[in-house]
This record gives structure tokens, C-alpha cells and sequence, in this order.
């Protein structure tokens, strides 16, 4: 049984699985996996396109910071998996470098764009996407990803459960090699 010592977190941009992936993830370690843009609707009764439309995603990131700041100073690890913009903000990435252990999922800009036709809820592409707009997202989100997420995880072509295991696989390997309590 794998025991979680820090969160972790999984990042990625939207539609490459860290919701599905999180909570599969979550029912396999027995902890709980919470959903940072989640948390946030619920708590401002809002939609996150509501929230960019009504008050600008200067804001939305604010409330994402507070957010973020909440998750991770709870006690007990859980799962987080992380909006695909939350790590813009260096702030933010410090403060999952601090208090949790990270996965970044990847997937092929095709597969994205796949994954989220029709999708009207990501306020940064609005509903239109296209490969150009994605692949600049991209770009400006990598930095990000890369500087908190030192293990990838392609996500192409596999099912959500394929990716858990792989995940598995690394957090049990790096529990052997680290502590050899089944710990990370």
C-alpha cells in the first residue's frame, strides 16, 4: 500500500486527464482527490466561464491562488488536481513545490483538441478552439508544468486506468528507493 507523506498534485493542461486520472488515483491510495476549479465553483456559485465573463481572469486567478494556498495547508495528503493555468503564477508554483509531490500529464495538442470539442466550460479557449490558440496556451503554461513536475506522463492513446498504474508504478519506486516503508 503506497502512504502519502505530501500531496501531490497533478498538472497538465485542460483536458488531459488529472480530474479522471486524480480521482481513479485517489480510490487506488484511499485518499481523498480534490478538484481545484471544482473548489472553486462550488465556492463562488459560479461557473468558471461566469467568473472570466463576470469578473475577468485577473480575478479567477486570485481566486485560484486562495484556493491553492487552502488545499495545501491541509494536514492530511490528498490528491489535488490542479487547474490548467494555476501555474502561471510563480507564486503558485512555489507553493506546490513546497507542499506536494507532482505529476504532469501530457497530451498532443490533437488529442486536446479532441478531448474538449464541444467543451463550452474552458473560458481561456472559449468555444472555438483551434490547434494555434491550444499551442500558445501550451506555451505559456509548460514553464510552469516543467518547473514543478519533474516526472511526465504522456497520456495519449492510453485509457485513464493505464496512466494510474504507470503513475503507481513511479510512486512505488520512489517509495523502495527513498524510505522502504511504502511511503512518499
Amino acid at each position: 500500500m503506497i502512504s502519502l507523506q505530501r500531496h501531490l498534485a497533478l498538472v497538465g493542461m485542460m483536458g488531459c486527464g488529472k480530474s479522471t486520472v486524480g480521482n481513479i488515483l485517489a480510490r487506488e491510495i484511499e485518499v481523498r482527490c480534490l478538484d481545484l476549479d471544482s473548489l472553486i465553483v462550488e465556492e463562488r456559485q459560479s461557473s468558471i466561464s461566469d467568473i472570466f465573463a463576470r469578473e475577468g481572469e485577473d480575478r479567477f486567478r486570485h481566486y485560484e491562488e486562495v484556493m491553492l494556498r487552502r488545499v495545501l495547508a491541509i494536514r492530511s495528503p490528498v490528491i489535488l488536481a490542479l487547474g490548467g493555468g494555476t501555474l502561471l503564477a510563480e507564486q503558485n508554483q512555489e507553493l506546490v513545490r513546497s507542499s506536494a509531490d507532482s505529476f504532469w500529464l501530457q497530451a498532443s495538442p490533437a488529442t486536446l483538441l479532441r478531448r474538449l470539442r464541444g467543451d463550452q466550460s474552458r473560458p481561456v479557449l472559449g468555444s472555438q478552439y483551434c490547434r494555434e490558440d491550444l499551442e500558445l496556451a501550451l506555451a505559456l503554461r509548460e514553464p510552469g508544468y516543467r518547473a514543478v513536475a519533474p516526472t511526465l506522463q504522456v497520456t495519449d492513446g492510453l485509457s485513464c486506468e493505464t496512466v494510474v498504474e504507470r503513475i503507481l508504478t513511479v510512486l512505488r519506486e520512489r517509495s523502495c528507493g527513498s524510505r522502504g516503508d511504502g511511503s512518499i
